[in-house]
Order: C-alpha cells, then structure tokens, then sequence
C-alpha cells in the first residue's frame, strides 16, 4: 500500500488572484514513485501581495517531483543479496594502482596488490631490451612469474576485477600467476588496464583460459590515467545491462 505525499499542482495555485480558500488538484506521488491524479484539498487563501505563501510555493515548483538516486546507490531491495568486490592490480610504476584504488571507491570493494615475489626494476621493465626480465616473460606464454602473499578469503568475494598495465598488447604473464592460484568458477572477473597508447589486444583471450569455464568473465577495457570514480561507477553499472 502507497504511502501517499501530495504535492501541489502549483501552476495552478498560482494563477489564483482571489483572497477565497480555493480546492486546486493534487498530484500524489506514492512511496513506489506512482503518480495518482485527482486528490483536491483546500487550501489557505493566496495573498494579492507579500506574505510568505508565494514564497513557499516557489520553493515547492523548483522541486523536482521525483527523487530518484542514481543507479549505483541505491537501496538493496529486500531479500537481495549484496555483491562484494574485490580490487586486485599489479602496478610497477604506480599508475594502475591509482586507478586500482578510484575502482575500489566506486564499487565499495577491498584492495589487494599483486606483488612480484621478486620485484621488477628498472632494467627488468626495459621493453627495447630483448634480454630484459619483462621481455623474456612475455616471449614465453607459459612464463608465470611467482607472487608474494595471497588474497586471505578470496571465498567471500562475488566480483573480481583485475588491474594491470599492458605489455606487448596482453596482461604481464603474472596476473596469469594470480588467476591460476584460485577457483573463479561463478564468480564475475572484469579486467581493466592501464597503457601509454596501447589497446586490450588479445589480453581477454590469454586470461580467460586461465580461469574455470564457468567463470564469469567480462571482457576487459583500458582506462586512461584520469579516469574518476564517477566514470568508474558508470561503467561498473554498464557491466550489469
């Protein structure tokens, strides 16, 4: 059963120049957001001038007649459960991890880096080194680079998105590390990633072989390094269409 608010159909009010108490329409807007026409009520007289009364129904007609909150925070309905998140990215420069940690504001979720066991240096990430650490990984498909550490529970988390920058056009073979140490299945993975120019290339096809057929997975996208929370709550809530 609505709840019904009335709310002053005020163009009609204000046309009134007489000093009688007049019945003017209603428009009731329920607790569900439902219109309902045809509620009168009689109401105090309109002053000719002065007086607090045009005031008051110049405050009401620059309200808007609906509330509605953005997609991204609105209530749980009752019963629905909610999603829980998880944040994961590895980052050598400290570019994605910036861009890790607006992500993790706009869904709410937890944080967690991906560490190298043994850190990159500046001459591992050199890519015009053909001998370089970095190069050597990526020639080899089946490099998996050892990580420091892992997520606690990871169990509890309903979404996962994985962060990264691109190298040679794909994921560092280490999230592929990451992926391959827990069971995704029925859990949603989106990756994201971070490049100077460079596009997704065949990043969603080497890691989605990483996880179980039955995960979840989204293809990934490339954010720019100044990429807002708000942008991210608005392609989280794509996502879900």
């Amino acid at each position: 059963m609505d709840t019904m608010m009335p709310l002053t159909d005020t163009k009609s009010a204000m046309n009134e120049t007489d000093d009688h108490p007049r019945t003017v329409r209603k428009v009731c807007i329920g607790s569900q957001g439902r219109k309902h026409d045809g509620c009168t009520v009689s109401t105090p007289p309109l002053p000719r001038s002065g007086g607090r009364w045009p005031s008051i129904m110049k405050h009401f007609e620059d309200k808007p007649k609906t509330f509605r909150r953005p997609v991204w925070k609105r209530a749980l309905k009752e019963g629905e459960k909610m999603n829980k998140s998880l944040v994961a990215y590895f980052s050598c420069t400290g570019t994605t991890k910036k861009l890790a940690e607006r992500l993790a504001e706009a869904v709410k979720g937890d944080l967690y880096e991906i560490k190298a066991a043994v850190p990159y240096s500046d001459a591992d990430l050199n890519w015009q080194d053909s001998q370089s650490r970095s190069s050597v990984e990526m020639k080899d498909k089946k490099s998996r680079p050892a990580i420091e550490g892992t997520v606690s529970d990871m169990a509890q988390y309903d979404t996962v998105y994985v962060g990264f920058p691109i190298w040679w056009y794909v994921a560092p073979t280490i999230i592929n590390t990451f992926l391959e140490q827990y069971d995704f299945s029925g859990k949603t993975v989106v990756p994201f990633a971070t490049s100077g120019s460079s596009g997704m290339g065949d990043t969603d096809k080497w890691l989605r072989a990483s996880c179980s057929a039955t995960t979840k997975w989204k293809a990934g996208k490339r954010f720019s390094s100044n990429t807002s929370v708000k942008e991210f709550q608005i392609w989280v809530v794509g996502l879900k269409k």
